[in-house]
């Protein structure tokens, strides 16, 4: 069902809020009781409580115009742009009582041993340093070898700021680290997945990264295709590069 989204922002010294259906990948229509100049700059925050997900933005004032409602008191609609959002625009959401489960999969070859990046994938405070979205992960247990076992992570994922802890599985053997998620808001209801690595001839190897995700709302297929091609291999890159420069 379509979503109305709840709307705070600030604009030339005045705060406005309240909801508009009128939102679109690039910009959003709002109701006001006051006009606005045109070209004035505008921070804004857009909540999507139905699914706890928020996009804080800025903005700019493309037009406002007068509405005859035959009040008394002046109503005016304004359309903003938003100028800092990607390329892709806002990932427009869907509300549903229906779970949804993605399966990306990607693979990319590294110049470094398989023994080097099973090694660094496992420095988990590091994973900031890489992971793009990443700002905070904290070992909360480890295995009798030292090993982490329970992560918990920070995640910032277009619209809001995800928490989770995953559970961390290793297989010396075939050189893959696995994990499952154990506690994660409630927009995400279920994560599992795992790195693996091949060799190669000489000191390469075939990283695999593939991942289980069920989420507790419908995104857009904008979002699906951005998270599924785009993010994954920009993570997939910046691993790369960073086991490479080790």
């Amino acid at each position: 069902m379509p979503v109305d989204y709840d709307y705070f922002l600030t604009c030339e010294g005045h705060s406005y809020s309240g909801k508009s259906a009128d939102v679109s990948p690039f910009g959003i229509g709002i109701a006001i009781d006051k006009f606005v100049k045109p070209t004035s700059a505008v921070d804004l925050r857009i909540i999507v409580s139905g699914v706890n997900l928020r996009l804080e933005t800025k903005g700019v004032i493309r037009h406002c115009q007068e509405l005859s409602d035959g009040g008394s008191r002046p109503n005016y609609r304004a359309g903003i742009e938003f100028i800092d959002t990607p390329e892709m625009g806002l990932p427009l959401i869907t509300i549903s009582d229906q779970l949804s489960s993605h399966n990306p999969h990607h693979a990319i070859s590294v110049n470094a041993t398989v023994e080097k990046c099973y090694q660094l994938l496992s420095d988990f405070e590091k994973y900031p340093k890489w992971t793009t979205g990443v700002s905070g992960a904290k070992i909360l247990d480890r295995y009798p070898d030292g090993r982490a076992r329970r992560v918990q992570f920070e995640y910032n994922f277009y619209l809001r700021k995800f928490h989770y802890v995953l559970v961390y599985a290793y297989d010396d053997q075939n050189n893959t680290l696995s994990w499952t998620s154990e506690a994660a808001d409630d927009a995400i209801v279920d994560v599992k997945g795992s790195y693996g690595f091949k060799p190669m001839s000489g000191d390469r190897c075939v990283a695999t990264f593939d991942l289980n995700l069920t989420l507790g709302f419908i995104p857009s297929q904008r979002l699906v295709k951005f998270g599924a091609t785009i993010v994954m291999r920009k993570e997939m890159k910046n691993f790369k590069e960073f086991v490479e420069k080790q």
